[in-house]
Formats: structure tokens, C-alpha cells, sequence
């Protein structure tokens, strides 16, 4: 099981045409502008109608976000990443949630810049191989991507 204390995460994702790190508080300028750019994109990513991000988010509340991602990855509650090109271009992040739904093992998550959008089809295929093969998840779920919000009868994010 990945989401216990005792589980040592694979080595972060790197191909060709991204490479991933642990999601961390030092990243929270970089994070925040890409973040505040795409916010009207972003706020299909974990429910289909989402306020996240608010249009007045502040710096301080993407760092207290990025410190949250950092205490689950800590504790193997969940795992965020930053996803850079290899030319440390800022692309967005990943996400890999505990199942809301009995029928999968993790929940993926993941959105790109507005000039990254080119990525999606072979990052969604990187990530799905990467998290069933090296970390051994049998059944992965990308709710809003393979499997329809208007179908999706997990835990929505952002929006409780």
C-alpha cells in the first residue's frame, strides 16, 4: 500500500520531455504564477466546477498549500509533484490521492500550463505508466480525464 508511513516512493518521473521533483515550499513563486495565470483552466482539474483557484489567492496562501502538499508527502498521505521540462521550464504539477472510490488503488491528478497544453496526451500516458508500473498501482483513476466528472462518484477536492 502507498499511503503509509513505511512506503518509499519510486524515483520521480523523467523523460524526454519532463521531469518531476517532490512538490515543495521552495518552488512557491514559480508555483504561484503559473498557478494564478491558469486559474480559470485549473478550476476544472479537481471538480468540475471548482472556485480553486480564488482570484485573490495571495502568495502566502500557495505557500501554505505547497507546505500541506509537503506534510502528505512526509507522511504518505498523498504525493505532489512539480513537473519542469529538462530545461527547468515550470509545467505544472501531479498529484496522486488515496481512492475515494473502492474500485481503484489512486486517484491522479495533474494540469499543465496554458503553453504546455501540447504535453497533456503523452504526460497522461507517462504518468499512468509510471504509477502502474514502478509503483505497482493496479487500478489508477483519473477522474475529470478517463473517467467523466458527470460519472465521477468520488471525493471532489477544493470544493468541501
Amino acid at each position: 500500500m502507498i499511503f503509509n508511513k513505511n512506503y518509499n516512493p519510486p524515483t520521480p518521473l523523467a523523460t524526454n520531455d519532463v521531469v518531476l521533483s517532490v512538490l515543495a515550499p521552495d518552488v512557491v513563486e514559480q508555483d504561484y504564477a503559473v498557478v494564478m495565470k491558469n486559474r480559470h483552466r485549473l478550476r476544472s482539474i479537481f471538480t468540475e466546477h471548482d472556485e480553486w483557484p480564488a482570484d485573490d489567492m495571495s502568495l502566502a496562501d500557495n505557500l501554505a498549500d505547497l507546505q500541506m502538499h509537503q506534510r502528505e508527502y512526509n507522511e504518505r498521505e498523498a504525493y505532489a509533484y512539480v513537473i519542469h521540462t529538462p530545461k527547468g521550464e515550470y509545467v505544472g504539477c501531479a498529484y496522486v490521492y488515496p481512492p475515494s472510490v473502492t474500485d481503484y488503488d489512486a486517484e491522479l491528478f495533474f494540469w499543465v500550463d496554458e503553453h504546455f497544453v501540447f504535453l497533456e496526451p503523452q504526460l497522461e500516458q507517462a504518468l499512468t505508466s509510471w504509477l502502474t508500473d514502478d509503483w505497482n498501482i493496479p487500478s489508477l483513476a483519473l477522474p475529470g480525464r478517463t473517467q467523466p466528472w458527470s460519472s465521477w462518484a468520488g471525493k471532489l477536492f477544493h470544493s468541501e
